[in-house]
């Protein structure tokens, strides 16, 4: 039954941390490095989209397929950006600049998402011992 207990932890602040960055570290309850995480990509992505960078591909290949996972992993604000958008735009004269700062907080999180495992690993050796 404990190791159920690890895995819903796991699964629960995992799924956290994707959601809103840096909100599984906070559940965990690593404040600082939760917030610090939350503020640092949720404001880059922020910063992207007021750029007006991109969600969607307008040709398909492989660049552009990795380039949307990546962005996929910014988690809900992606998510609801993604649902709210009603075509390709590519107006504006920052697009690009706007498209790596929607990269960037994607590939953070990550890397964040990363952390947080070890984070996990630490914990659940502290309670083994």
């Amino acid at each position: 039954m404990n190791n159920w207990r690890k895995y819903k932890l796991n699964s629960f602040s995992f799924f956290l941390g994707y959601l809103i960055p840096g909100l599984g570290h906070l559940y965990l309850g690593r404040v600082w490095q939760g917030t610090v995480f939350m503020i640092s990509i949720i404001t880059c992505y922020l910063l992207g989209t007021l750029l007006g960078g991109g969600l969607i591909w307008t040709e398909t290949n492989i660049l552009n397929l990795l380039g949307f996972i990546v962005k996929f992993f910014n988690g809900l604000p992606f998510l609801i950006a993604l649902a709210a958008r009603s075509g390709p735009v590519n107006a504006s004269s920052y697009y690009e600049i706007g498209t790596a700062f929607i990269l960037i907080p994607g590939a953070l999180n990550m890397l964040v998402l990363i952390h947080l495992f070890d984070v996990i690993k630490e914990k659940n050796e502290d309670k083994s011992l």
